[in-house]
């Protein structure tokens, strides 16, 4: 009896052992995670946010300007082709002024894009932050590889029912890759993203400054980030006349 005892205590000690290799819990890496985006009092604490930067695509270098209010309001404002347009929305709706496309007045925005851009609502500095309390699902799927460096893989469901995943380096703590499957002109497409260039503002909030889309296709590079500065209700508000 006494080889199966201890063989009993070597089978224990090998999943003992895989467990380990693993690595950590999904509560040490969200913790992980939390303090290397400047701690969780610096992301809880996010109320409103300013950004300038510019998006390169196409062999174009568009100018842009974001507001946000966190869980509120955002809007998004771009130069192209001599054009200034706006994006805007709020928990509820949104609407788009875009004289590139033609148009002359400012619409309501069509639910599929709404959809897509309402998680820009949330400006806490972290998607994963206080995750619950957003109606989402964290998973530890395990460890991956991106561009040949250690991540940890999680899968993200929202309340929506909506599933992606996303890659933290296993050395920072930083999200350095999200998958995520969006609709474009009514067919499901996985839309890859890709966060580098890791900042920090002078008031401790880390952000990536540079993330691309579409295998390199676009580029997004802040150049100014503002967090907690007056951020005024009218820059939300549809407007009703022409754009002049």
């Amino acid at each position: 009896m006494k080889p199966v005892k201890y063989l009993s205590v070597l089978v224990l000690l090998m999943v003992m052992a895989a467990g380990n290799s693993f690595g950590q819990t999904l509560t040490d890496i969200l913790n992980k995670h939390y303090a290397a985006m400047g701690g969780v009092a610096k992301i809880s604490g996010v109320k409103t946010q300013y950004v300038e930067g510019v998006t390169l695509a196409q062999g174009q270098e568009i100018p842009f300007k974001k507001w946000g209010q966190n869980n509120k309001a955002m809007r998004l404002e771009f130069e192209v082709m001599g054009t200034s347009n706006v994006q805007v929305l709020n928990q509820k709706s949104g609407w788009i002024w875009m004289p590139v496309m033609g148009q002359l007045a400012p619409e309501d925005m069509d639910s599929a894009t709404f959809n897509a851009m309402k998680g820009m609502l949330d400006i806490s500095g972290s998607e994963l932050y206080d995750y619950a309390a957003k109606g989402k699902q964290v998973a530890l799927i395990g460890k991956d590889t991106v561009e040949g460096k250690p991540a940890y893989k999680l899968k993200v469901t929202t309340k929506e029912g909506n599933t992606g995943y996303v890659f933290l380096d296993a050395n920072t703590y930083y999200i350095i890759r999200a998958l995520n499957s969006v609709k474009i002109q009514g067919k499901e497409q996985e839309l890859i993203s890709e966060f580098t260039d890791y900042s920090k503002n002078p008031e401790g909030y880390v952000y990536p400054a540079t993330s691309k889309q579409g295998g390199g296709m676009m580029t997004l590079k802040i150049s100014k980030m503002t967090v907690n500065q007056p951020v005024a209700d009218s820059l939300f508000i549809k407007p009703k006349q022409q754009q002049q």
